[in-house]
């Protein structure tokens, strides 16, 4: 399943003057496409085409069931998440101001970033805050459901709609990047700080739901926290850096 973008050229009745651009237009595609052969000698055959549009498509993740696609799009300066079945027959508009969608384990919910104050790129001081929330989207059956049963799960800072990532794993926790905050505060030194990797570990009959920090020994990896991947069980994280290297940071049975 490939999220792909095509750029079309216009031009007018009376043909482009020499000299002058000519308007270009473009869209988001969503569409499956068959990889077999050997992989110097990759043979691939187009599928359907399960949706397009004319507003961007910035995110794409499949559900581990593998029959609804969720995917974001830039809304007007803000962005919503919607869900496609992968026949194509049947696309739903999920919610409006969030970004970013990981699925649960049982295919059943999608989590994200719901933003809940607008980023002012005015100030390179400001930081943007967003709620992370959950959403059931389907039934056991795989079919897409309308839900307006929204679950506020934990509060996280900075520009998230950008940069980050919601990580589900196997134990129901989720694990994602955010700028600690601590208040009171100076404005002047908020934009400063680094970002930091945390944990949300849901409600269970022994606890309460929390929110933890997870401590990183080693190398300052701040700057490079919104592209990592953690395993199926979350006992390793591999970083991306920019400069291209990948890390991977084990984690201990207390998750530091």
């Amino acid at each position: 399943l490939l999220a792909y973008r095509r750029y079309q050229h216009h031009l007018s009745k009376t043909g482009a003057k020499a000299g002058t651009k000519t308007a270009d237009t473009s869209v988001d595609y969503l569409q499956l496409f068959d990889f077999n052969g050997e992989i110097k000698e990759v043979k691939v055959t187009a599928g359907p085409i399960l949706f397009k549009s004319s507003e961007a498509i910035d995110d794409l993740r499949l559900s581990p069931n593998g029959k609804l696609a969720a995917f974001s799009q830039a809304d007007k300066g803000r962005h919503k998440i919607s869900i496609v079945t992968l026949s194509g027959v049947l696309k739903k508009d999920l919610v409006r101001n969030a970004s970013k969608p990981e699925w649960s384990k049982d295919s059943r919910s999608i989590y994200f970033f719901r933003e809940i104050t607008p980023k002012d790129s005015a100030s390179s001081t400001f930081i943007p805050v967003a709620t992370i929330c959950s959403l059931p989207v389907a039934d056991a059956n795989g079919r897409p459901i309308v839900s307006k049963v929204r679950r506020d799960l934990a509060q996280c800072a900075g520009d998230v709609f950008t940069g980050g990532r919601i990580h589900a794993l196997e134990d129901g926790s989720l694990l994602f990047c955010s700028t600690p905050i601590k208040l009171p505060a100076c404005g002047a030194m908020m934009g400063l700080q680094e970002r930091a990797l945390f944990r949300y570990r849901p409600a269970s009959k022994e606890s309460k739901a929390s929110v933890e920090q997870i401590n990183l020994d080693g190398p300052a990896l701040a700057a490079d926290l919104d592209s990592f991947e953690p395993n199926q069980d979350g006992t390793k994280i591999a970083v991306c850096s920019s400069k291209g290297a990948v890390r991977v940071i084990s984690l201990n049975s207390e998750g530091n």
